[in-house]
């Protein structure tokens, strides 16, 4: 073979290799690039992939011993791969990052490099077994690029902490284990009113996301900055608020999410706590009294404070919920406006309770809070209505907690006249408490739904907790997939609120 036809043989096997990895460097990206979750997530869902990928490369071995040309056989490997792992169910698109493309690209080029070598020593056969192994070394190359990424990583976050410190825009950080997302909409929605205002797109809540909306959008023409605040470790929320230094901080609530990585709800509090703990001199904390975590953090704390809720400085009162929205109260001191939403969850009232506190001290009337409510809309994926036909769908499925998914059951609840049917794979990353509190929500479950559909590693304490919980062995299903609870869904007759409450398994 001619060194021509040998580097174009390489940059087939390069290009090969990618097309058949798109779903590993997808998880890689989802996982947070984190190399071990990745393993996990191949462990579960590529295994078999890889055993079949070996036959044909052993077909390739074979084919090479008594003279037959094997090139072909790495595209019939990639594309069996692709379409294999692509079968496997994912909601969550690929997200064409600078950091993935130069993951991708090293990738390629050491595919390229191994394969060139291989052909050169005769040794084709080699460049499909490594395309075989492609998640580790997917793995392996995240690992020798983590310290490039790391310097990458300072030089934006220096920069963001520059840009911040020239604009000084009054800032507040919004942190919790769940409705971060859905008070900073809020907030920004009642700031808006009086003040420009950016806040963090999304879920973008890692140093990396807030450094990029500072980066990208924060304009020197803003006034205030709103930064959503999330962690997985002790030390993450501590980073964060050296970063952004805020003026502002709020605390939404805190439960058990996470516990995976942070093992007790007491480490979880002790997370969170670090927002109010490094606040500068002067600056103020509001605090969800609804919360028993959060007001133990209140309580706590000795600086600026203002605490929110049913029994707050900032309150709400007569609170209302039917399939149409909530209504109630708010309350602060002398002022009273009546609020109506058409956003549902026990947790909105808090949520808007807290974020009305913070406008109240920026000097935002209540007329102002209640138009801007009147305005909001569901996050997307966050207890979402939609309607198919005759069907109520209710969107739950960004992610869940225990809390979360005990309020999406209250909301299920309010479309008494349909039947109910509940589509969900538990929650995740509950460590050694995985069983126990999915047993738990499943008798949750049970009192509020008819049909109820499981999915995924939490499909056996969810069932055992709703039979406990007195729901019919016959009306309970697992399913395998996405695609397979879908079908099960469209087999039960009759008008439906259907409730997806969590996202159906993707990386875990």
């Amino acid at each position: 073979m001619s060194i021509i036809m040998q580097l174009l043989s390489a940059a087939l096997a390069a290009l090969c290799y990618v097309f058949y990895s798109m779903r590993y460097f997808q998880m890689l990206q989802l996982n947070g690039y984190s190399s071990a979750k990745l393993s996990k997530w191949t462990a579960g869902n590529g295994f078999y992939v890889t055993i079949i990928s070996c036959g044909i490369v052993l077909a390739a071995i074979i084919a090479d011993f008594f003279g037959v040309k094997t090139l072909l056989f790495l595209p019939a490997v990639a594309l069996f791969g692709f379409f294999v792992l692509y079968k496997i169910p994912s909601s969550v698109p690929v997200r064409v990052t600078k950091r993935l493309l130069r993951l991708m690209f090293t990738a390629g080029a050491v595919m390229f490099a191994i394969t060139f070598l291989a052909l050169l020593a005769k040794l084709a056969v080699a460049s499909y077994i490594i395309t075989v192994l492609s998640p580790f070394l997917i793995m392996l190359v995240n690992v020798c690029l983590k310290p490039m990424e790391k310097a990458i990583s300072k030089k934006y976050l220096e920069l963001a902490r520059k840009k911040l410190d020239k604009i000084n825009p009054i800032k507040i950080a919004v942190t919790g284990s769940y409705g971060k997302t859905t008070l900073k909409n809020m907030l920004t929605a009642m700031l808006a009113t009086r003040y420009r205002v950016c806040a963090t797109p999304e879920s973008y809540n890692t140093p990396s996301g807030i450094s990029l909306a500072v980066n990208n959008n924060l304009s020197y023409t803003d006034e205030i900055f709103v930064a959503e605040m999330g962690a997985r470790r002790i030390g993450d929320i501590a980073f964060l608020t050296n970063l952004v230094v805020p003026d502002i901080a709020v605390i939404t609530a805190v439960g058990n999410q996470h516990l995976e990585t942070f093992g007790t709800l007491e480490n979880i509090i002790k997370a969170k706590s670090e927002l109010p703990q490094n606040l500068p001199c002067g600056a103020r904390a509001y605090f969800n009294g609804d919360n028993a975590a959060a007001k133990y953090m209140y309580d706590s704390y000795d600086g600026n404070k203002t605490l929110t809720g049913r029994c707050g400085q900032v309150r709400y009162e007569n609170a209302v919920m039917s399939v149409k929205g909530l209504e109630f109260d708010l309350v602060s001191g002398a002022k009273r406006e009546h609020i109506f939403t058409k956003l549902v969850g026990k947790h909105i009232p808090q949520m808007i309770c807290l974020a009305a506190a913070v406008a109240l001290s920026l000097g935002i009337s209540m007329t102002d809070i209640k138009n801007a409510v009147l305005t909001l809309k569901p996050v997307a994926h966050r207890l979402q209505m939609m309607y198919n036909g005759s069907d109520v769908i209710i969107d739950d499925s960004f992610s869940s907690n225990e809390a979360g998914f005990v309020s999406a059951m209250e909301v299920l609840s309010q479309f008494s006249y349909l039947i109910k049917v509940v589509i969900t794979p538990g929650v995740v990353e509950l460590g050694k408490h995985q069983y126990e509190i999915n047993h738990r929500l499943g008798g949750v479950a049970a009192k509020h739904c008819d049909y109820l559909i499981v999915i995924g590693k939490n499909a056996p304490a969810l069932k055992s907790g709703a039979i406990a919980g007195g729901l019919s062995p016959r009306c309970i299903s697992e399913a395998r997939s996405r695609s397979e609870a879908m079908e099960h869904y469209k087999k039960i007759g009759g008008s439906k609120a259907v409730l997806f409450e969590n996202d159906l398994p993707d990386n875990y």
